[in-house]
């Protein structure tokens, strides 16, 4: 294992020791546990990229091809709408998804 010097500031390094003696662990363990949560924490602009497509607020560069951005209006949407043919139908393929069946 490598070593690292980290300069921190005294009451830091206090909390550090406080809180790794409460969970009875040795304090480079719960630093080195913390640096390795950071590395493999998703980058912030990933979540809110996905925070903002559970939304409808942004569309992926793959499916823009199938947004027009253009209004429609409700009787053109509910022709084409109604050529849409789903097999099975979508309520049959959630429930089997979920081992109701």
């Amino acid at each position: 294992m490598s070593e690292v010097v980290v300069r921190m500031p005294a009451a830091l390094y206090q909390r550090v020791v406080e809180r790794a003696a409460a969970e009875k662990r040795a304090p480079d363990e719960a630093i080195v546990e913390a640096v390795t949560r950071w590395l493999e924490e998703e980058p912030t602009e990933v979540r809110i990229r996905r925070a903002l497509m559970r939304h409808g607020l942004w569309i992926p560069p793959e499916e823009r091809r199938y947004a027009t951005g253009r209004p429609i209006d409700r009787e053109t949407l509910e022709q084409r709408l109604s050529r849409i043919r789903l097999d099975p139908p979508l309520s049959e393929d959630i429930i089997a998804e979920r081992g109701e069946r």
